[in-house]
C-alpha cells in the first residue's frame, strides 16, 4: 500500500509506503512509525491509503477480480466518472467493430454494457464468455461467479489492472509531469476538478494503448450515452 501526500518528518511528496499494516515507512527519509494514522493525526498531514487488490483462489488460480482496495468509492471525487470511463474503455478495447449485435457468438470477440444492476460489461472475448460486475462500494470489477475461466478474462482483467495502476499507483511520468501520483483522488468536486478528471483519464487511456485509443473510448461513451436503456448500467445503479 502506498500513501500519498507528504511525509509530516521530511515533507518530500509521495514517498511513503505501508507494507504491514498500520506500519509506515518514507522512502526518503527512512523514518518508521508503528501506526502511520496517529502521526498523520498529530501532525495534521492528510495522508491517502492507496491499494490495488488483484483476486485469485489460491486453490485454482481462478481470477476474482480486480478493485482499488482503498479508497472507497465514497471517498473518491469523480468516482461515477472513473468507472464509466473504465468500462468503456474495456468495451472499445475488446470488442471487434466489424462484428454487429446480431452476430454476437462465443466465436466473437464482442463486449457491451452489463444490464445487472451492478452494471459493468459483459460478451464474449477469446471464446470466453464475459460477466464482469462493478464492485459497487469500490472501484473495480468481480467476475461472476458462473462464468468459466479462460484467457479472455485474464487479458480483460490485465488491462483494467493496468488502467488502474496508471491513475492511482503511477508516478507523475505517467501523466506527462502535468500532475502528481493519484492526482484525480484529490481534485475538487468543480467545474475546474471536472475538467481536470477529464483530462487526466485521457492521459490515462493514451498511455494505456495510445493516443488514437483516447479517441476511441470517447467516443463510445457518446455512443453508450445515447442509448438511454444501458447508460445507466454503465456504472451501475
Amino acid at each position: 500500500m502506498r500513501l500519498l501526500g507528504k511525509c509530516p518528518n521530511c515533507g518530500s511528496e509521495d514517498t511513503i509506503n505501508c507494507n504491514e499494516w498500520p506500519e509506515g515507512k518514507c522512502g526518503n527519509c527512512g523514518i518508521i512509525w508503528k501506526d502511520w494514522r496517529l502521526t498523520q493525526t498529530e501532525k495534521g498531514d492528510e495522508l491517502i491509503p492507496v491499494m490495488i487488490g488483484r483476486e485469485r483462489s489460491e486453490d485454482d488460480g481462478q481470477e476474482w477480480g480486480v478493485c482499488l482496495n482503498y479508497p472507497s468509492v465514497g471517498e473518491i471525487p469523480w468516482s461515477d466518472m472513473i468507472v464509466s470511463v473504465l468500462n468503456a474503455a474495456l468495451i472499445a478495447r475488446f470488442s471487434d467493430p466489424n462484428i454487429k449485435r446480431s452476430e454476437w457468438s462465443p466465436r466473437a470477440n464482442k463486449l457491451r454494457v452489463c444490464l445487472a444492476t451492478e452494471g459493468g460489461v459483459e460478451g464474449y472475448y477469446k471464446g470466453d464468455f464475459i460477466d464482469l460486475r462493478n464492485e459497487g462500494v469500490k472501484i473495480g470489477l468481480y467476475v461472476a461467479p458462473y462464468c468459466s475461466q479462460g484467457e479472455g478474462i485474464r487479458r480483460i482483467l490485465n488491462f483494467y489492472h493496468i488502467m488502474l495502476q496508471y491513475l492511482f499507483e503511477a508516478g507523475s511520468e505517467s501523466v506527462s509531469g502535468r500532475y502528481r501520483r493519484g492526482e484525480i483522488l484529490r481534485l475538487p468536486k468543480n467545474e475546474k476538478g471536472f475538467e481536470r478528471a477529464w483530462d487526466i483519464l485521457a492521459i490515462m487511456l493514451t498511455r494505456a494503448k495510445g493516443e488514437k485509443f483516447g479517441k476511441k473510448v470517447a467516443e463510445k461513451i457518446k455512443e453508450i450515452q445515447n442509448n438511454s436503456f444501458s447508460a445507466p448500467h454503465l456504472k451501475g445503479f
